[in-house]
């Protein structure tokens, strides 16, 4: 470990953290993410379902709005958090990039798009399948990537459904 530091945007409880590693002469710079999260109850996670199961109930409009609104809330907060981390990644000039963690939003959120302008996503050049790495009571989704510059060549990336330290299951790439 050359050094490390943390990446700095406005959040209650998330960050990004930047490590430089010397790897083979080389320095990679490896960026961890935790960003902004929808911080869903388990009411508003009942409210989805119910909106799934019975689209056409009376409070579907209400719990619908209140779902849209905490999300675009999250999202609203992320979009600055993911600039931020951009800036850091083109700002530290470095070939041997990482970029990965739980990034809570899916693969063509602008989140995912703004990553792939720079780097490659490794799931779209080396997974199969949906990835999901979110899978808890009805809800099903990859929210967790790994982005490589193009130093890397990924040749296999999967989620690790043997892991469960968390609600989120690991994205492994090789």
């Amino acid at each position: 470990v050359i050094s490390s530091d943390s990446v700095h945007y406005q959040s209650v409880g998330n960050s990004s953290v930047a490590v430089r590693l010397l790897y083979d002469g080389d320095t990679v710079l490896f960026v961890n993410n935790h960003l902004e999260s929808y911080r869903l109850t388990a009411a508003d996670k009942q409210h989805y379902k119910d909106i799934i199961k019975d689209p056409e109930r009376p409070e579907v409009d209400d719990d619908t709005r209140a779902l849209v609104g905490k999300m675009a809330k999250a999202s609203r907060a992320r979009g600055p958090q993911v600039d931020s981390v951009m800036q850091y990644i083109r700002q530290a000039d470095c070939r041997a990039v990482v970029a990965c963690g739980d990034f809570n939003d899916a693969p063509v959120s602008y989140t995912c798009q703004r990553f792939s302008s720079v780097l490659q996503d490794a799931y779209r050049q080396s997974g199969s399948g949906l990835g999901l790495s979110y899978v808890e009571k009805g809800f099903y989704f990859r929210l967790d990537h790994v982005f490589v510059s193009d130093y890397w060549q990924t040749y296999e990336t999967g989620v690790d459904k043997s892991v469960k330290l968390s609600d989120h299951y690991p994205l492994v790439t090789y």
